[in-house]
């Protein structure tokens, strides 16, 4: 065919979001290692509820559109040149390049973040989204990997040191009088020597001073 090109497209109308169901995610897999143009294009457009006249921020249900590469970076995109989601448009663009092999998810919230939600009077919305790009391909929805630190990562109380650990390196009562015993019994040995020597020195001294002679048994 004449005119013919590798983009590929993916169309959904009428989805709704409301009070119960808030969010909308799709996944797409990349294989653009023979494409001329490497990026992808996300469109969300929804006709808003009417607004009162001489209004100065007139939407009136707040959608939401991101999407994020999975990819060693993790980047997350907005619409519309922003670096947060948009409040005040009911048409959302997003366009960033792609390389082959990349898992690329794309998400349509309720807004309560940077915008209103939804009509408190009547929360839902409908909306349509284009989502195109070559070598694009739907695949089964995997929520995106977070960018900021779960709880799971902090210590849990798991990791501290429990009483068993610590009572196990207390000495016991019964090693600690087992080994004085030998010690004691070494210190009263050495006591009785020094006094028998001490007993024998006194007396050899009393024997000299008082000239005492043993007669000859024979």
């Amino acid at each position: 065919m004449r005119q013919k090109n590798d983009i590929d497209l993916y169309v959904t109308d009428r989805e709704l979001l409301n009070k119960t169901i808030s969010q909308f995610n799709r996944s797409f897999s990349i294989s653009n290692s023979n494409c001329n143009k490497k990026d992808v294009s996300v469109t969300l457009v929804w006709t808003d509820a009417p607004a009162k006249m001489g209004c100065t921020n007139c939407l009136i249900n707040h959608l939401a559109l991101s999407a994020k590469k999975e990819s060693k970076a993790q980047k997350q995109y907005f619409p519309n040149g922003k670096k947060t989601l948009d409040g005040t448009n009911n048409v959302q663009r997003i366009r960033f390049p792609v390389t082959n092999g990349e898992i690329v998810h794309v998400q349509v919230e309720v807004n309560e973040k940077t915008g209103g939600g939804l009509d408190p009077l009547d929360p839902k919305q409908e909306f349509s989204l284009v989502v195109s790009g070559c070598g694009l391909k739907k695949i089964k929805y995997m929520p995106a990997p977070s960018t900021v630190p779960s709880q799971s990562a902090q210590p849990s109380l798991s990791t501290q040191p429990s009483l068993s650990p610590m009572l196990s390196f207390l000495p016991s009562p019964e090693p600690s009088l087992s080994s004085n015993k030998p010690i004691n019994k070494t210190r009263k040995a050495n006591k009785k020597n020094v006094l028998k020597n001490t007993n024998k020195n006194k007396i050899k001294k009393a024997f000299k001073k008082a000239k005492v002679t043993f007669p000859d048994k024979n």
